[in-house]
């Protein structure tokens, strides 16, 4: 099951697994494709602002930084967030700085950590990412 939306500045996709649903998913996949009419903020500030909104929902979320590049012609940051709550929520995520559009991804999980496997594999995926020029 997939859903795709689209609004103003933002347009989201976000991925379920097999037979999952928006009410009852175990693992959902997010890209969001940020469109800028001016600068893009930095990439460690686009992930601050990613973290900030979690936090508020999520007070006592840790945030991990796994890999970035600030240097590669596209920079690009990849981290986790791991929600220790009531109901859980764990995310490993992926911002990429284009020329005008921040491309912001993440996979999560209803657990209170990311498990180590899946980690491994989603920073993989993440970063086999390529940014088509048209």
């Amino acid at each position: 099951m997939a859903s795709n939306n689209v609004g103003g500045k933002l347009q989201t996709v976000e991925l379920l697994r097999n037979n999952e649903t928006f009410e009852n998913w175990t693992e959902i996949g997010t890209m969001i494709v940020y469109s800028s009419p001016g600068p893009l903020p930095p990439i460690e500030e686009a992930m601050k602002f990613m973290v900030d909104q979690t936090k508020s929902s999520c007070p006592s979320a840790i945030v991990t930084k796994l890999e970035k590049d600030e240097k590669a012609e596209y920079p690009w940051i990849i981290f986790k967030i791991e929600c220790i709550a009531e109901k859980p929520e764990s995310q490993v995520w992926q911002i990429i700085e284009g020329k005008q559009d921040m491309f912001i991804n993440f996979r999560a999980v209803k657990q209170k950590k990311v498990p180590e496997d899946l980690k491994a594999q989603w920073v993989k995926f993440f970063k086999t990412a390529r940014i088509q020029k048209s």
